[in-house]
């Protein structure tokens, strides 16, 4: 049985090779499919022989290579993905699509130091040749100034170029061009019309825009109710975003009557389908036994979901119900995810400090490392909560006369007047006036 397994592997392996005899160019629209489908390792596999075969021109090695590095980048590969689009450049400097998937990654800092200058010259490069997504995303980053000073007619021009050509897209940022507040031309109805030819040409999300706009009254009085319309046609699509939109309606009451269960309801499809807000939201449910029993092993389950999804506030509330437990493991989990929280917010450091600083378990204290990260929470945050901590931190470090002045400072602050955290903050400045770091 084994050597028949042996054969049949084998003989499966040994037909790319015969494949190639016929025709490596069959190949590389092959692999291009199974991308579509979801099979990159196996497009990858159909690719190699492309990737050497002499008979290919330049071009249509470009292209392999192209199609090899959009295969990394949807797993995340950037590295990868970026030498492949290099590649592919090599062999095509003129090759439209790996122009604007390398500015991708250069923009955004993928696999990559961010250089949104360099990637605004591919952007353009690649928007020169005529390619639609290149005038887009050149449209894109002279609306946003990323790259360049920010430039809003050249942002339209291009822009409209690829609205012109059906891109939905475009017309998304030709909305949002009109709704600057600082623009001497902004027109809020313009916004929404291009909003609505986007809906037209299959962006759900521009149902959301509009929607937005009725909620910050940029289209007369805000109007909730207005806005719930349009957030549902999105969630009635199927856009997990407008579903997630409409949750938060019947939870808060917003343009409609309360009603958790129907917000249940919208936040568990939308974070079926992966939506991290909605995760957070099902996660806050289980924790405040809202339309479901209170359970904070649930809670804890979707707020870790989301916060792996990358969302801060996932990131956020999952961390401080890891914080707030006794053991070392879960105090240890909750420091993880505040630095991960303070390279994205500054703000949330101050968390990370305080337990680093504070917690009874000896092997998560770092004093050192309490002091970086609560210095880096009170730059330019002159706050009581923030001081208190930097004060612990300083007491963890050793260095209790520093503890006692910020200490000291914490307290003066109008917020250190606060009656519900006067106490306890007097209770450390005495603990540090006697020489002991706090504990909690």
């Amino acid at each position: 049985m084994k050597r028949y397994s042996l054969l049949f592997t084998l003989w499966i392996a040994a037909i790319p090779a015969v494949a190639v005899a016929l025709d490596v160019r069959a190949y590389i629209e092959e692999a291009d499919k199974l991308i579509v489908l979801g099979q990159l390792g196996l497009a990858r596999a159909y690719l190699e022989p492309a990737l050497i075969a002499p008979e290919l021109h330049e071009s249509e090695r470009s292209r392999a290579y192209y199609i090899r590095g959009y295969s990394f980048a949807d797993e995340r590969l950037y590295v990868s993905a970026r030498l492949d689009y290099n590649r592919a450049l090599e062999f095509n400097p003129d090759n439209p699509g790996a122009l604007v998937a390398l500015g991708d990654l250069q923009r955004s800092g993928l696999g990559i130091e961010p250089n949104p200058e360099y990637a605004l010259k591919l952007y353009e490069k690649s928007a020169k040749l005529g390619y639609t997504l290149g005038k887009v995303a050149t449209g894109r980053a002279y609306l946003l100034g990323e790259g360049a000073t920010r430039d809003v007619q050249v942002a339209r021009r291009w822009l409209a170029e690829a609205a012109s050509s059906g891109d939905a897209n475009a017309m998304m940022h030709l909305g949002a061009s009109f709704r600057l507040q600082d623009s001497p031309d902004a027109d809020p109805q313009e916004a929404k019309a291009w909003y609505l030819k986007a809906a037209e040409s299959g962006a759900a999300e521009a149902w959301l825009a509009v929607g937005f706009m009725h909620a910050n009254g940029e289209l007369g009085d805000r109007n909730l109710r207005e806005a719930l319309t349009w957030y549902r046609r999105a969630a009635d699509l199927g856009l997990a975003a407008g579903q997630t939109l409409v949750g938060h309606a019947y939870l808060q009451g917003q343009g409609v009557s309360r009603n958790v269960a129907a917000a249940t309801d919208w936040f568990e499809k939308a974070a079926a389908q992966g939506d991290s807000d909605a995760q957070v939201a099902v996660g806050f449910l289980f924790e405040a036994g809202e339309g479901k029993p209170a359970d904070l092993e649930m809670a804890l389950k979707w707020y870790r979901r989301a916060a792996l999804a990358g969302n801060p506030e996932g990131m956020s509330r999952y961390a401080s119900l890891m914080g707030g437990r006794s053991d070392p493991l879960s105090q240890r989990e909750a420091v993880i995810w505040f630095r991960k929280l303070a390279a994205k917010n500054k703000d949330r450091a101050n968390s990370a400090a305080w337990l680093l600083a504070t917690s009874t378990h000896p092997d998560i204290r770092d004093g050192q490392e309490a002091v970086r990260l609560a210095l880096v929470a009170s730059d330019g945050n002159q706050k009581a909560a923030v001081m208190d901590t930097l004060a612990a931190a300083w007491a963890e470090a050793g260095d209790f006369n520093k503890a006692v002045e910020i200490q000291k400072q914490a307290l003066a602050l109008p917020d250190g007047q606060d009656p519900r955290h006067r106490p306890k903050m007097e209770q450390r400045l005495e603990s540090y006036e006697k020489g002991r770091p706090w504990r909690e």
